[in-house]
């Protein structure tokens, strides 16, 4: 398995992270979930 796909997956956590740092972006329970099944997804794609 190649090591780009986790790599570019965590592209989608990064940034909802950082708009919500940086800019001030509400964090909803709706993007809690999408980072979470993001997360889970990396994850067992690159197990």
């Amino acid at each position: 398995m190649s090591v780009v796909v986790p790599v570019f997956g965590t592209f989608l956590v990064l940034s909802s992270l950082i708009g919500v740092v940086f800019l001030d972006e509400a964090f909803t329970i709706r993007k809690a979930v999408g980072v979470v099944l993001a997360g889970a997804a990396i994850w067992l794609v690159s197990t």
